[in-house]
């Protein structure tokens, strides 16, 4: 997947930006950890594979672009004053965004 998203940077033009949403999985032992291991086995028996990857492994996606603030976190942190339609609950920690600036 890595290669993949590189190869889009490679093809996109200096100034342009690349926005980036990915299953996440904290793997600290916390109950958004176990929805997220929870949603990958599901998903893996029903032959629509999806890796959920840790903050390490999807920060590795931006590595030479200039990450935006307010860097990779949770998507409804982008806008934390926004309108909130429903309390969070730990599926709203399984998912990490980010948008970065090609150099």
């Amino acid at each position: 997947a890595q290669q993949v998203v590189k190869s889009y940077v490679g093809a996109m033009a200096p100034g342009s930006y690349l926005v980036l949403l990915h299953q996440h999985n904290p793997d600290d032992g916390s109950e958004a950890a176990a929805v997220a291991t929870a949603l990958q086995d599901r998903f893996g028996r029903t032959g629509l594979d999806t890796l959920y990857r840790t903050r390490a492994e999807i920060t590795s996606f931006f590595d030479g672009l200039a990450l935006l603030e307010p860097g990779l976190t949770a998507p409804h942190l982008w806008w934390p004053d926004g309108p909130r339609l429903a309390p969070l609950t730990p599926v709203n920690w399984t998912a990490l965004g980010g948008v970065a600036r090609i150099p």
